[in-house]
């Protein structure tokens, strides 16, 4: 199904940048005399009717890798363990290799893989690339733990390499791009999966959730990278009880970007906005020498559920020197 685009001067206090919550309706047969008239549409049953959260615009591509771009499968699995409580969370971290590779590929999209039993539970999963040592190695071997268990030891896994969180139906890197995959700087990948088992107690065993990678030895023009801006959880972030509007904001800052990126920047071509539940505004803000540019990205009406990929409709260059602003706004009343 399809409609024309309306154009923006025509819709009255309708931003449609931001998380579009789409009634939806159809029925198998055509209006009678094809067209539709008072009487004309036959009644839909309940099965073809629903609700939706979407992005009208900035939506990213969906598509899996052709059989000419000779992509191989990865899928990193988390083994059946036993959920959490009714309304509790876990938080399984599992260490896997990386498969055996000669040289430097590309991984050029990734999309969930979702157990039947935790597909309503599972909030979102993260994958890191390791640094090499005696404790990653030898998790490697095991099917995983708990993250955040009293006296583990931490591990030295903090680079993002894929996202993905509740509602997402995975990413695809532009053609021009790849996340590099090379056994010679890492061998060790750590996927942290979240899950929070509902209050009905329906979640049975968490049976293989995880991600799907596709990689190609055909390395495109460009590295890709994912920058992390915002706040983690965590207790000096304190959003208090009975507030209609509370703003955070976690700064990525001058000094910070002049270190990290190399004199001709960065393309910033894709964004995922993330919240919990009582999140419910998002924008990524931009300042280059003391200046405010246009946001990034911005979501006046998010929904905690919905947590796809935007994509960039012009890729945005960031500086040395830029200061990039993630501002949050809750409401906890």
């Amino acid at each position: 199904m399809n409609r024309q685009e309306v154009l923006a001067y025509k819709m009255r206090n309708v931003k449609i940048n931001d998380t579009m919550r789409i009634v939806w309706a159809f029925h198998k047969e055509e209006p009678l005399g094809g067209a539709v008239g008072p009487k004309s549409l036959p009644q839909h049953d309940t099965s073809s009717r629903g609700t939706q959260s979407l992005y009208l615009v900035q939506r990213a591509d969906q598509d899996a890798p052709g059989p000419e771009e000779t992509a191989r499968v990865w899928e990193l699995r988390n083994p059946a363990v036993d959920p959490p409580a009714p309304g509790e969370t876990l938080y399984w971290c599992r260490v896997f290799r990386i498969p055996t590779i000669t040289r430097k590929h590309h991984l050029i999209r990734y999309e969930p893989l979702q157990g039947i039993s935790a597909v309503n539970g599972l909030q979102h999963v993260v994958l890191y690339e390791c640094q090499d040592n005696p404790i990653v190695e030898q998790l490697s071997d095991t099917p995983g733990r708990q993250c955040y268990e009293p006296h583990s030891q931490p591990l030295s896994c903090n680079t993002v390499v894929a996202s993905w969180a509740k509602g997402s139906e995975g990413f695809s890197f532009p053609p021009e791009a790849g996340y590099p995959l090379d056994s010679q700087n890492s061998r060790f990948y750590l996927m942290e999966t979240h899950y929070t088992s509902p209050f009905d107690g329906s979640m049975n065993s968490l049976d293989g959730s995880g991600l799907r990678l596709y990689y190609t030895p055909e390395l495109r023009r460009h590295d890709a990278g994912v920058i992390s801006i915002g706040m983690d959880p965590n207790w000096r972030h304190i959003i208090p009880p009975g507030q209609q509007r509370v703003v955070s904001s976690g700064h990525c800052v001058a000094d910070c970007t002049r270190q990290a990126f190399s004199h001709s920047g960065i393309n910033m071509f894709a964004i995922v906005m993330k919240t919990h539940k009582i999140g419910k505004q998002v924008a990524l803000k931009h300042i280059r020498g003391g200046v405010e540019q246009p946001p990034i990205a911005r979501d006046d009406n998010v929904d905690s559920d919905y947590q796809e990929y935007r994509k960039l409709g012009v890729p945005v260059r960031i500086l040395p020197g830029d200061h990039l602003i993630t501002e949050c706004t809750y409401n906890s009343s």
